[in-house]
């Protein structure tokens, strides 16, 4: 089964100018998919287009490669603080977006 794909749901980190992990200014955010098998990614695939938290490039940078600590200083590099920093993004970013009218049910 292949995974969810929308560039018009990815599209919508973009308009975000608020990290939803450390919270600082950005001219834009990036659409960051969730790492793990629960989201749908495996070997060369990215997770589900609806699986992103909108972060901005250091801290997106951080939760894919990073083995220090987040730029926010606030998470370890291990897998169980970056899944937690990720989940609370995820739900920070699509709060945002059905508080900003983007997201609505057909």
């Amino acid at each position: 089964m292949s995974n969810h794909r929308s560039r018009a749901l990815l599209n919508l980190a973009h308009r975000v100018t608020e990290c939803q992990n450390c919270g600082r200014y950005t001219e834009g955010c990036e659409p960051a998919h969730q790492n793990g098998q629960e989201g749908g990614k495996g070997i060369a695939v990215k997770g589900a287009d609806h699986r992103h938290a909108a972060l901005c490039h250091d801290c997106h940078a951080w939760l894919d490669q990073g083995g220090k600590a987040s730029p926010c200083g606030q998470w370890r590099a291990t897998r169980d603080d970056k899944h937690t920093m990720w989940i609370r993004a995820h739900l920070r970013t699509y709060d945002y977006y059905w508080g900003q009218g983007w997201l609505k049910v057909a």
